[in-house]
């Protein structure tokens, strides 16, 4: 393996870590809908994205943009299914969102959507 990829993949998992562990230092100390603020701001798509374009080439990331739509109401639903189920158990709350999210989110793959153009021409 390439050591400069080792250190790039390295450097995304520390500053991904950091970015969390701000984020509920921030929760923890200012309140959570400050926290939930701050965990639900993009930087995670931005970060993940610069990494990408940075350890294959940007035009790979550009292609992974065209997906992020349709993972972000993924991630709705899946907040949705767990809020709605966290007053039963959090296990099974924890356990119906995910299955749902690993679902939706395998079937997001499956489609293959390429371009922004793809994902409007099959909503019309």
């Amino acid at each position: 393996m390439d050591n400069i990829f080792l250190l790039k993949v390295v450097l995304s998992f520390l500053i991904g870590g950091a970015w969390v562990l701000a984020a509920t230092i921030i929760a923890d100390k200012y309140g959570t809908k400050i926290g939930g603020l701050i965990a639900g701001l993009p930087s995670t798509l931005l970060f993940g994205l610069i990494f990408i374009g940075w350890t294959q080439n940007p035009q790979v990331a550009v292609q992974a943009t065209t997906i992020v739509p349709i993972i972000g109401g993924i991630n709705t639903i899946f907040l949705i299914i767990f809020a709605s189920q966290i007053k039963n158990r959090l296990l099974k709350s924890l356990t119906y969102s995910f299955a749902l999210w690993i679902i939706l989110s395998f079937l997001a793959i499956i489609v293959k959507l390429t371009s922004y153009g793809a994902i409007f021409y099959r909503i019309s």
